[in-house]
């Protein structure tokens, strides 16, 4: 079927849809595949008698116990068979920080010990030169 862009532009050149679509989406296709309708099957009792065994369904066996409602894990799911297993949670994986002050890795600018030297050194500075404005 013609999309509504390809229809539209069907219309501007004088086109009809239908040329453009498949056979088999016409309604005489569809009347052609229904128009015969299904017989139902007779009774169980008129079916013809086969010399073959029928088919049998496999033997169950009842396992001992309630049935089990955990799925079964994978291998790299973790421990499995415990009834007192721990209950395993994945860790949050963070990336490691970056110090805004001196680019290390591993601390950010609140644990900087550059920064706090730093900062040390200014108050001496100030506290030094305060001192000597006063004289």
């Amino acid at each position: 079927m013609p999309c509504v862009h390809a229809c539209a532009s069907m219309a501007r050149e004088g086109r009809q849809p239908e040329d453009f679509c498949h056979r088999w989406l016409t309604m005489d296709a569809y009347n052609d595949t229904y128009a015969f309708h299904i017989n139902h099957i007779p009774g169980q009792k008129l079916w013809e008698k086969s010399l073959h065994n029928r088919p049998q369904a496999p033997k169950f066996k009842k396992m001992p116990g309630a049935p089990k409602k955990k799925r079964r894990k994978g291998v790299d799911e973790g421990p499995v068979g415990d009834k007192k297993q721990k209950i395993t949670k994945m860790k949050r994986v963070y990336k490691e920080g970056s110090c805004r002050h001196c680019d290390g890795k591993g601390h950010d600018k609140r644990n900087c010990a550059k920064k706090k030297a730093d900062d040390e050194v200014a108050a001496v500075a100030a506290a030094a030169s305060e001192a000597n404005t006063g004289n």
